[in-house]
């Protein structure tokens, strides 16, 4: 459900009501959801993507004389991502 207009407290205010009024419609938008997020929006299909992203800022920030960060931050913007996440997995579960 998306709002139409720039005053999207009550476009959202009509249209909550009619979803309750249309049982079969709430049913067909959950179900193209739900499908939605099992073949496009999981976390399988986010995580190339986010990663992708990550390595954008790290090249960027190597490109900024990396040789003037301090401490940890040198370190983790000299590696290629995939390391840095799995580092950092690996230290979450310890």
């Amino acid at each position: 459900m998306y709002s139409d207009g720039a005053d999207h407290v009550s476009d959202f205010t009509e249209k909550g009501p009619w979803l309750i009024d249309h049982p079969e419609e709430r049913a067909r938008m959950g179900e193209f959801c739900r499908k939605r997020i099992e073949q496009e929006l999981g976390w399988e299909y986010s995580v190339q993507n986010l990663l992708a992203a990550y390595q954008r800022v790290f090249t960027k920030v190597r490109g900024m004389r990396i040789q003037e960060a301090q401490g940890s931050n040198a370190v983790i913007a000299s590696r290629p991502i995939e390391q840095v996440v799995r580092a950092e997995s690996h230290e979450h579960v310890k």
